[in-house]
């Protein structure tokens, strides 16, 4: 009984470490993704604010995912779970399992998880937004995806027909810009990574995200959500 209740403890122990890894990795790739929404923000270049606020909101709804099922997996003490998932997302990758090798990759690499499939963490986020806002996170999404792809949502955008004699211009967008959405998203994505952290007993970054959260979510106060 005293070695299986020892075994349970480090078990625990490293499911908190993995979560910690997890959301550090997190903090640290999306703070560098907005400091490139800033970038093009401040020069008026909406367009690929799009592309990364899509970028930024796959990643909420991942990081809504991870929460959503590791609670659970902690919760029952599933410890094995725990840590597939974590495989999942910080490790898994699709592209090395199967083209690495031929880059150079250890053959190890073969052996890796798979990531986790975008279309579960959408359907996790979606659950969420619809229970907490009553929104539909396919809306959201769609829109983002649609000035993502190459069609012709992106290609709108650049015509101005209303000029004298019915002629055409082509300018770059001036208004439309996603960054609202984008708010939303912050204010989520921060709330998840605080509840993983708080679920791994995380007291190091945790203030500073709560901090964060506060003045973030005073910023979007007051303001329908989609």
């Amino acid at each position: 009984l005293t070695l299986l209740t020892t075994e349970d403890a480090r078990s625990e122990a490293l499911t908190a470490w993995g979560i910690q890894f997890y959301v550090y990795s997190v903090i640290a790739h999306v703070r560098a993704v907005l400091r490139g929404i800033r970038a093009v923000a401040t020069t008026g270049n909406l367009p690929p604010t799009f592309v990364l606020g899509r970028h930024v909101f796959e990643w909420t709804a991942q990081v809504c995912y991870v929460g959503d099922n590791i609670a659970q997996h902690v919760a029952s003490h599933d410890w094995t779970a725990a840590r597939e998932l974590l495989d999942e997302v910080v490790i898994g990758g699709k592209w090395v399992k199967e083209h690495g090798q031929k880059y150079g990759a250890t053959p190890t690499t073969a052996s890796l998880p798979d990531p986790v499939r975008l279309k579960r963490v959408l359907k996790s986020y979606e659950a969420y937004l619809k229970k907490v806002y009553g929104t539909e996170a396919k809306d959201d999404y769609g829109l983002l995806s649609e000035y993502s792809h190459p069609n012709a949502a992106c290609l709108l955008q650049y015509h101005d027909s209303d000029v004298a004699g019915g002629d055409i211009q082509f300018l770059e967008p001036t208004s439309g810009s996603p960054l609202p959405d984008v708010n939303w998203c912050l204010v989520d994505l921060i709330g998840f990574l605080i509840e993983l952290l708080r679920l791994s007993g995380e007291q190091t970054v945790k203030p500073g995200l709560e901090a964060i959260a506060k003045r973030l979510t005073a910023l979007v106060s007051g303001k329908k959500r989609g």
